[in-house]
């Protein structure tokens, strides 16, 4: 897929949704290059994708709904669902959205702890909730 191609999120969202389609992944992963602000209208779709089955769809959902630029602080409820994700990449780009979060409740501490002491988390991303924690 060309990205001065318009997109079709359904398409891409069905793709990256389907494991018997992981060769053509690569292809709709280019087309984040181009997302910005202007794609706010699929903010909506964006939020459902992140409840998809498979990985390549929940962390396009992210990455794009981080690009459009959506308020950190609406995200929170859904990136601190994502940071027990089985997926590393998933994780690591739900805790980009906290970091980007104006503010630190309670739930955001609590769940940034959980990832510092997890002895089964990377240590790249345990320490970066453990800097989000002390800043």
């Amino acid at each position: 897929m060309k990205t001065n191609e318009k997109i079709d999120l359904e398409k891409v969202l069905k793709v990256l949704s389907s494991f018997d389609q992981e060769i053509h992944w690569d292809d709709y992963w280019d087309t984040l290059e181009v997302i910005d602000a202007n794609y706010s209208m699929w903010i909506p779709r964006l939020r459902e994708a992140l409840k998809a089955e498979t990985e390549a769809a929940k962390l396009y959902a992210l990455t794009a709904l981080r690009k459009i630029g959506v308020n950190s602080q609406e995200m929170i409820p859904d990136a601190l669902i994502l940071l027990k994700d089985e997926d590393y990449a998933v994780r690591s780009e739900a805790i980009r959205i906290v970091a980007n979060c104006r503010e630190s409740t309670p739930e955001i501490k609590k769940a940034l702890m959980d990832v510092v002491k997890s002895s089964k988390e990377y240590l790249g991303l345990r320490l970066r909730a453990l800097w989000l924690l002390i800043k």
